[in-house]
């Protein structure tokens, strides 16, 4: 037997082995600031830079116990979304716009998945299909909004959705249904509208009266949140609307200024960036979180940013 190939098969083994057990253990730590405590329904994820205390990375917050832990550390992460059973990652770059990555956030290792720049893309949102194998986003290419579908194990921009030329938005904020059927996004002229994956069925759920923006779906995919500026002040507060239009009603009796709403997987609470404080400059700007009857409006305190649910 040759000493040096077996010498460098015990060493090669070792070392996938460490590996092995370095990502195990890694998630150990994670969870085991968790379990018990509803990490699938209570936990909220936020991304953060030089700054913050805790380091750049992804940070998960209990809701409950006010706890934070770093899950994924020592990446710059800009926008982001989770794959819907919390194992991966697409985002961009926070010093790297122009690229897509996906990562697998329990070993820590990635990919580039896209290229944007060759493209001449500005991507604003980001979303995953329930089963995990497409995404959608939105790109603002010279004042055409666009909406495209991206297979994640062949990924090309040859699927696009719809495209609004002269948009009043900058961003369609594309959310694929609990289900998988159906794609709420923002017009480009300002309307919440429902499409098909494929590109068929597109109808609209508002007029473009206004500005209706950030559109969100319940988990049982019977209604729709979103936020509207009805006199184009600048100023936005949170609706729900049923998926044939109907019923549309503010979501909180309480004078809220909101965007970017979510709904969190349990159903119990809605996350979104608002104000309920006022200063002599103006209106504080936060991440505030509800019950789903619009009672108990309370801010979350977080040291980063894109504020998202944890799955």
């Amino acid at each position: 037997m040759n000493f040096k190939s077996s010498k460098r098969s015990i060493i090669g083994f070792w070392l996938r082995l460490s590996s092995v057990v370095t990502a195990l253990s890694f998630l150990l730590m994670c969870l085991s600031q968790f379990v018990g405590h509803g990490i699938g329904t209570q936990a909220i994820s936020y991304t953060t830079l030089f700054d913050s205390p805790l380091g750049h990375g992804i940070i998960l917050l209990d809701i409950n116990r006010n706890l934070a832990a770093k899950f994924v550390k020592n990446k710059m992460i800009g926008l982001m979304a989770w794959s819907p059973d919390g194992t991966r990652i697409v985002f961009l770059g926070n010093f790297d716009p122009d690229t897509l990555y996906l990562m697998d956030v329990f070993g820590q290792q990635e990919r580039v998945l896209l290229s944007l720049k060759s493209h001449d893309f500005v991507v604003h949102s980001i979303d995953w299909s329930p089963d995990g194998q497409y995404i959608v986003l939105d790109n603002l290419n010279n004042g055409t909004l666009e909406i495209y579908v991206i297979d994640l194990d062949a990924p090309n921009f040859d699927h696009k959705l719809i495209a609004y030329p002269n948009a009043k938005t900058l961003a369609a904020q594309p959310v694929w249904s609990p289900d998988g059927q159906k794609i709420v996004f923002s017009s480009g002229d300002g309307a919440i509208c429902i499409i098909n994956p494929d590109g068929s069925g597109l109808r609209c759920l508002t007029d473009s009266t206004g500005r209706n923006i950030t559109p969100a779906w319940s988990p049982d995919g019977q209604q729709i949140i979103y936020a509207a500026d009805e006199n184009l002040s600048g100023v936005y507060q949170l609706y729900r609307i049923g998926l044939d239009g109907s019923s549309r009603k503010p979501f909180s009796t309480t004078a809220v200024h909101g965007a970017n709403p979510q709904w969190s997987p349990s159903g119990q609470y809605i996350l979104f960036t608002g104000t309920i404080t006022s200063t002599i400059n103006g209106f504080i700007y936060e991440p505030l979180m509800m019950n789903t009857d619009g009672s108990d409006i309370h801010p979350i305190v977080v040291r980063g940013i894109n504020e998202q649910w944890q799955p």
